[in-house]
């Protein structure tokens, strides 16, 4: 069974280095890599092709919508976990409704992130 490959992107360096330490039990994961921007999120989405990527909806550069249209529209099988501070019912049925996988609240759902990525990779493996 090929090990997963996950993407954070968020521009909080903190938030980051949280995830990474929820989820660095996670057996299956192959490799974490990151960005803090759209334009470096696509740029590692076009070079490593990650399974899953934990995507924030506030970027410095451009929506983390635009970066979610971007993956549905180029037909990747990425599965997207969309994470924001602003988890309110518009952004969350719009991000559902573009095909996200999931979409959690930072605050809220964080204790989620490590069960969420870890049902997703049991789905890629499979």
């Amino acid at each position: 069974m090929p090990k997963v490959e996950l993407l954070i992107v968020d521009d909080h360096a903190e938030y980051i280095e949280r995830v990474i330490e929820l989820i660095s039990g996670e057996r299956e994961l192959k490799y974490i890599s990151t960005a803090n921007t759209y334009a470096d999120a696509v740029r590692v989405i076009e070079q490593k092709k990650p399974h899953i990527i934990l995507l924030d909806v506030n970027l410095p550069d451009k929506s983390g919508i635009d970066l979610l249209r971007y993956v549905k529209e180029q037909k990747m099988s990425s599965r997207i976990v969309m994470i924001t501070n602003q988890a309110t019912p518009i952004y969350k049925k719009q991000c559902l409704a573009l095909g996200a996988d999931y979409f959690l609240d930072k605050s809220n759902d964080f204790e989620m992130i490590s069960t969420v990525v870890e049902t997703l990779s049991a789905e890629i493996r499979n």
